[in-house]
C-alpha cells in the first residue's frame, strides 16, 4: 500500500505559521476566553476566597480543553481568513466555535484520559512502549473532534494514521519540541531585557505562550 509522503518538518512549520497568520484574528478571540477565567483566578487569590479559587480552577480546566477544541474547529475551513481588524466579527465566530465545542468536551476529555493512561502504562512498563503509545495516539483528540469517533475507537483510528509513518511523525514531533524550546528561550531572553519587575515578565511570557506558541503547536 502506498503511503502519501508527509511535508518535511521545516515545511510543516512554515505551513503552520502561514495558517496561524491567516487565523490570527479568530485564534486571539478564542484564547481570550481562558485568559478571562485566569483573571478571575487572580482576583480570587487576592480576595483569598477558597470557593472562588475552586471555581476558577475548574473553569480553567474546562476552558483549556474547550479552547483546543475550538481551535481545531477553526482549522476545518483552511481557506477562510480572520483579520484582527474584524474584531467584532471574530467575537461572533468565537462564540459559535465555543457553542459547537461544548458537546465535544466530555468525549475529548475521555479520550485524553484513556490516552494518558495508555502512555503512563507504557512508561511504567518499559518506557519505550510509552513513547510508542504517545506517538500512536496523539491524533486521538483530533479524530474525536473532526471524525466523531470516541474513546478507544478514536485511539485505534489515530494509530492507523501512523501506518508506515511512525518514524516520520516522531521526527516531526521532536523537531517541534526543539523548536518550541528554542522559541521559549529566545522569548525569555528578550523579556528579561525589558526593564520591569518579575510579575510583568511572567505575564508577558504567559501571553506569548497562550497567543502564539500553544496555538501553533495545535495547528502543527
Amino acid at each position: 500500500e502506498n503511503v502519501k509522503a508527509l511535508p518535511g518538518a521545516r515545511e510543516l512549520l512554515n505551513e503552520t505559521w502561514e495558517m496561524y497568520k491567516k487565523k490570527i484574528g479568530l485564534i486571539i478571540c478564542v484564547v481570550l476566553a481562558p485568559l478571562i477565567v485566569l483573571i478571575l483566578f487572580a482576583i480570587s487569590l487576592i480576595l483569598n476566597s477558597v470557593l472562588l479559587i475552586l471555581i476558577s480552577v475548574i473553569l480553567i480546566f474546562i476552558f483549556e480543553f474547550l479552547m483546543q477544541i475550538a481551535i481545531l474547529y477553526s482549522l476545518t475551513d483552511s481557506q477562510k481568513a480572520y483579520s484582527l481588524s474584524l474584531f467584532y466579527k471574530n467575537i461572533d465566530e468565537t462564540l459559535e466555535l465555543y457553542k459547537k465545542s461544548f458537546p465535544k468536551f466530555l468525549p475529548f476529555l475521555l479520550v485524553a484520559i484513556l490516552t494518558g493512561l495508555a502512555v503512563l502504562g507504557g512508561i511504567i512498563a518499559l518506557i519505550i512502549p510509552g513513547i510508542i503509545f504517545a506517538v500512536w495516539f496523539q491524533f486521538s483528540g483530533i479524530v474525536t473532534i473532526l471524525e466523531n469517533k470516541n474513546g478507544t475507537e478514536a485511539m485505534g483510528q489515530s494509530r492507523k494514521y501512523f501506518k508506515g509513518r511512525w518514524w516520520s511523525i516522531f521526527w516531526r514531533d521532536v523537531f517541534l519540541g526543539v523548536a518550541t524550546i528554542i522559541a521559549s528561550i529566545i522569548v525569555s531572553i528578550i523579556i528579561s531585557i525589558i526593564p520591569s519587575n518579575p510579575a510583568v515578565h511572567s505575564i508577558l511570557s504567559n501571553c506569548i505562550n497562550a497567543f502564539i506558541i500553544s496555538p501553533m503547536q495545535i495547528i502543527y
